[in-house]
């Protein structure tokens, strides 16, 4: 988050920032929104993949987000939820809806 703009005469802006972190859920429903994560990106890549205890269902989310075919437009709308674990299971909503598609069905073409 950008708090401001600090002036200089250099070339190049300097800014002030403050790091946003990710509100942590309660342990049981961050264990199982990181494992349906987990297990969306296994099915969806094809591999087996061994998930690091210390990641975040946010960051997971964004990651399962990157790999559906979205538009633009609602990549974005997921991209934009603040809350990490609300974000995390709107992805798994859209990714099960895509799931369920006929295997032939290309979700972009009308």
């Amino acid at each position: 988050k950008i708090l401001g703009e600090v002036g200089s005469g250099r070339l190049y802006r300097r800014v002030r920032v403050m790091e946003l972190t990710e509100a942590r859920a309660e342990a049981a429903e961050e264990t199982l929104l990181r494992n349906s994560l987990w297990d969306a990106l296994r099915l969806l890549l094809g591999t087996e993949i061994c998930p690091p205890e210390c990641m975040l269902p946010g960051y997971l989310a964004d990651v399962l987000l990157l790999q559906l075919p979205l538009s633009f437009p609602e990549r974005q709308a997921l991209f934009a939820v603040v809350d990490p674990q609300e974000r995390a299971r709107r992805v798994l909503e859209c990714y099960s809806t895509i799931r369920q598609l006929p295997p032939n069905c290309d979700p972009h073409r009308n």
